[in-house]
């Protein structure tokens, strides 16, 4: 997906700490802001992390055509995936509690890597349909326009061939 770049300052980027803006960055990264809230007190947080791919959840249903925003927002979601973690409130005392944790994409990227996960079974990968829009958009992200589809097809544990299709100028 290509898309005409907001200027983002990478100043205040948590994961990983102290990150430079390398070339990888300026072309494919990305910004999460990740909000985690204690399950026990209540504590919020708000960090900010930087990322290159964009990796979409498995559908919930797989007997309904998805779309690209369709699994983006589930993915953004709040979940409590993230287990435990330490929460420094006067009422937690630094104990290893329950936290829920929601994040959104604040900006695209020039060109956006997404992949579409899919639960392996036995020597296969499950399918579902899915539908890749000629313009997609995210949610506070702005619009980007489809120009190529890559597909990995995974043999046994090892190997993995890929195919991309690229879109036309016209």
């Amino acid at each position: 997906l290509l898309h005409a770049p907001r200027a983002v300052p990478w100043e205040g980027i948590d994961e990983p700490p102290a990150c430079d803006l390398t070339t990888v960055d300026a072309l494919f990264g990305f910004v999460w802001e990740v909000r985690c809230r204690c399950s026990r007190c209540g504590r919020s947080e708000v960090r900010f992390e930087r990322d290159v791919l964009l990796e979409l959840p498995m559908p919930v249903r797989s007997s309904t055509r998805h779309s690209l925003p369709d699994l983006y927002l589930q993915g953004c979601t709040p979940s409590n995936d993230q287990a435990t973690k330490v929460c420094e409130s006067d009422q937690c005392k630094g104990a290893l509690v329950n936290h829920v944790t929601q994040k959104r994409m604040l900006h695209l990227p020039q060109v956006l890597w997404v992949s579409v996960c899919r639960e392996a079974q036995q020597e296969t990968h499950a399918r579902y349909p899915f539908h890749a829009d000629d313009t997609v958009s995210l949610p506070g992200c702005g619009n980007a326009d489809l120009v190529a589809v890559v597909y990995g097809k995974t043999y046994l544990a090892t190997k993995t061939h890929f195919t991309c299709a690229v879109r036309d100028i016209d």
